[in-house]
């Protein structure tokens, strides 16, 4: 509804309000002006976002002086007391059309924030519960009695291990089920935050734990241990230089082709895991250089935070994290992994020189970026995989197509053997090495492992609504 301006005063109060404004300048006189009036009482009464002030020219003068006004009828449309628009004349058709547009202008703001608002609201939500305790674990039911074998197998590691925890049960809450896999970009429950920081899943917890590592990362208040005896002449060794401490491990990462960063060395491996590793390596025939991470801690804890992966051992080709053992292993089982490896750095044999083929020019990056986020969106659900659904070309693509149709889901598939920029792009462009890669809305849910877990835990559904 439309009021009377009375005074300059009143409209700045106005216009401290936020409000988005429209003035119709008018006098008795005047009767084009009258009559418009009519049709702006009107536009208020649809309008309700937009206030709408008459304001008769000569009895509100020092308002018409300050926005030298000289005819009626005049509109002036104001946001934060500017004018952004002005109609002169008895122009009701351009008086509707701007009303119109700068209805429809705030009504899309006022839902972009209030949208945002709850967004906000639930990672400040989040935030706090993530720093619950200095361990926190997100979980489906409780320690007491937790309600799926993924979530009982890591309450029972962090018993063992003696590391106090706070809990939240995702079944109590339907917001923080669904909001903190996004925060923290990470599919599948139970996650496991440590100071604030996400730690992972299962299997990487129990990774940490067999190799040691898990006891390390949580302060000592929060594990139940022995007392030390004093000792006042120690210092504490002061903290690495953390621009210091990122040279020396893109040194050592640049250092060769093929980088693993294991417990040990090769010929004597101190934990299972680097083992397997090396006789991975070594079984592909890769050369490759190592640095044993139990001879220097700040490297040790400074390459996780680089490379944001929890655990070791780490390899790198190129300078870039390809992962860990089961990476590796992976990508060996599925014949990636020397496909990445610089020819270099493995035993071949010399094929005969043809120098009649030019090699095929790189892919334009932009190109390239455009073709793949074309095929991500063409399907809901989207699977970049080895071979067709009728004719899989690995063992894994056949099992995801299988975890697939037995869930009844329509999917989309692309056979990465026939497009080798796609197979190659597509890794680059989910910073994900290998094969399948199951996308819903065009994002990326993962693999094999993590799309059968999510089925199992019954959350796959909830990923499809």
């Amino acid at each position: 509804m439309s009021k009377n301006l009375e005074s300059g005063e009143e409209l700045q109060r106005i216009v401290k309000e936020k409000k988005t404004i429209v003035l119709s300048f008018w006098a008795e006189w005047a009767e084009p002006s009258v009559k418009l009036n009519e049709l702006f009482d009107q536009l208020a009464e649809i309008n309700s976002n937009l206030v709408f002030l008459k304001v008769e020219a000569e009895k509100v003068a020092e308002v018409a002086e300050h926005f030298q006004v000289s005819s009626v009828p005049t509109f002036l449309f104001l946001k934060g007391g500017k004018v952004i628009h002005k109609i002169e004349g008895a122009f009701g058709s351009q008086l509707t059309e701007q009303v119109a547009k700068l209805s429809s202008s705030v009504a899309a703001a006022e839902t972009k924030r209030e949208s945002a608002a709850p967004k906000n609201n639930l990672n400040d939500r989040l935030e706090k519960l993530i720093n619950l305790g200095t361990v926190t674990l997100f979980m489906k039911g409780s320690p007491s009695s937790p309600q799926c074998g993924f979530s009982r197998k890591i309450v029972d590691i962090l018993n063992e291990q003696g590391i106090k925890f706070e809990s939240f049960n995702i079944f109590e809450d339907e917001e923080v089920r669904n909001g903190l896999k996004e925060y923290s970009n990470w599919p599948t429950y139970p996650q496991l935050y440590i100071a604030g920081k996400l730690v992972g899943g299962l299997d990487i917890v129990k990774e940490l734990a067999e190799e040691g590592e898990l006891k390390g990362m949580v302060p000592a208040t929060t594990t139940k241990t022995t007392p030390a005896p004093s000792n006042t002449s120690a210092a504490p060794k002061p903290a690495a230089d953390p621009k210091e401490l990122k040279e020396r491990i893109e040194h050592l990462l640049n250092s060769s082709k093929v980088m693993l960063f294991m417990k040990g060395t090769p010929e004597t491996p101190q934990c299972g895991f680097s083992r397997k590793i090396v006789d991975l390596l070594n079984g592909q025939e890769v050369k490759f250089n190592t640095f044993n991470i139990l001879v220097d801690e700040e490297i040790r804890t400074g390459l996780k935070e680089y490379s944001n992966w929890p655990t070791y051992p780490q390899l790198y080709i190129a300078g870039k994290l390809v992962g860990g053992l089961d990476i590796v292993k992976e990508l060996a089982e599925e014949g990636e992994l020397k496909g990445m490896v610089p020819a270099t750095t493995t035993k071949t044999t010399s094929a005969p020189s043809n120098t009649s083929a030019a090699p095929k020019p790189a892919a334009d990056s932009k190109e390239l970026k455009e073709r793949i986020e074309h095929l991500l969106n063409s399907s809901k659900v989207m699977l970049f995989m080895k071979g067709t659904p009728e004719t899989p070309q690995c063992g894994f693509s056949r099992k995801i197509v299988d975890l697939l149709n037995g869930q009844e889901v329509k999917f989309n598939t692309f056979n990465i053997l026939v497009d080798e920029e796609i197979r190659t792009g597509l890794k680059e462009y989910s910073n994900w090495p290998t094969y399948p890669q199951l996308y819903v809305n065009a994002k990326l849910v993962g693999g094999l492992d993590i799309v059968k877990e999510l089925i199992e835990e019954g959350e796959f559904a909830d990923l499809l609504a």
